[in-house]
């Protein structure tokens, strides 16, 4: 799952902690709720750390399973 905006980095998912800028807190948390609720693969928005996180098919390309 892309939870592009909802998480924008692995560390706000894993340690329940919004960025910095939202508009609405019981928002942010429902969409962290939701997220876990779906499970599986997640793909923060604009975390650098995907490209670690997961093995390189090519530069600056990742695979995800």
């Amino acid at each position: 799952m892309v939870a592009s905006d909802a998480g924008h980095f692995h560390e706000n998912l894993d340690d329940d902690r919004p960025a910095p800028l939202l508009h609405s807190m019981p928002g942010v948390y429902g969409a962290f709720d939701r997220i876990r609720e779906l499970g599986g693969v997640v793909l923060p928005g604009h975390d650098p750390e995907v490209l670690a996180r997961y093995p390189a098919v090519a530069r600056d390309v990742v695979r995800v399973a």
